[in-house]
């Protein structure tokens, strides 16, 4: 039987590429509602995110939240980005308020899943990994998770 997990030739990418890129490529949320508040700012932000000007994208997604709070889109994306600068307990917080508002939002789980793993929580990592897969409707079975340490939200 093929297993489709973390231990999978190539799962990282194709998770990768599936969760993190193309809905940021695209402009979109996984559920292809295009995001609602702060547009400019969430434009502008996604733009500086794509040419790896990641502190410009962070303060024009701020700025995204700061217009309207519940735009699940703006706080996902600022996940990406402290994902991206390394910053995985505040990519943590952004996704959690992303699925907080979006619960459907497959790649927030996902990105979440990954961002839990830098921090040592494979348990929590591999839970998302399956909401995603659930999310998505995937067949192939995903890893059962391992226990791991106390969540850190303190820790870069």
């Amino acid at each position: 039987m093929l297993t489709l997990g973390p231990d999978f030739p190539n799962f990282s990418s194709v998770l990768f590429i599936t969760l993190f890129v193309l809905p940021l490529a695209c402009g979109t949320l996984a559920n292809g509602l295009l995001t609602s508040g702060g547009p400019q700012h969430f434009e502008k932000g996604l733009k500086y995110y794509t040419d790896s000007k990641f502190a410009e994208a962070l303060m024009e997604l701020n700025q995204a939240i700061a217009i309207d709070s519940k735009d699940s889109a703006s706080f996902h994306a600022r996940g990406n980005v402290h994902y991206e600068l390394h910053h995985y307990a505040q990519a943590v917080e952004d996704y959690n308020k992303a699925v907080a508002l979006e619960p459907n939002d497959a790649s927030a789980y996902g990105n979440r899943g990954w961002s839990y793993r830098h921090l040592g929580h494979e348990d929590l990592a591999v839970r998302d990994w399956q909401t995603c897969h659930r999310l998505l409707k995937l067949t192939a079975p995903l890893p059962e998770p391992k226990p791991s340490k106390p969540i850190d939200a303190s820790s870069p």
